[in-house]
């Protein structure tokens, strides 16, 4: 059987959180953005109205992806800074814990 040898890389979880927020900022920015076109559009009876709240509905769905994203990349950035900090106290006792 391989194993891999895999070492955690905090300063690439930074930067994929950093993008993954970046990301998640876009998404939200054209989700308001396509809302508003929808709401200013001239369309009017039952079917313009279906239509507006049935965007407004997958905005609200994206705009709470949008928010988890964002959670996953902190948790991202909070995972490198728990590695550092354990290679910090390794250092400093000298490789004992």
């Amino acid at each position: 059987m391989t194993y891999l040898n895999l070492v955690p890389d905090p300063s690439g979880y930074r930067e994929a959180a950093t993008v993954l927020r970046r990301q998640a900022e876009d998404l939200a920015y054209y989700a308001q953005r396509i809302d508003r076109t929808v709401e200013s559009t001239a369309f009017e009876g039952p079917a313009a109205e279906a239509f507006r709240a049935e965007m407004a509905d997958q905005r609200t769905v994206v705009l709470h992806l949008c928010g988890e994203l964002h959670s996953y990349a902190n948790s991202m950035a909070q995972a490198a800074a728990a590695y550092e900090a354990e290679l910090a106290e390794i250092a400093a006792t000298g490789g004992l814990l």
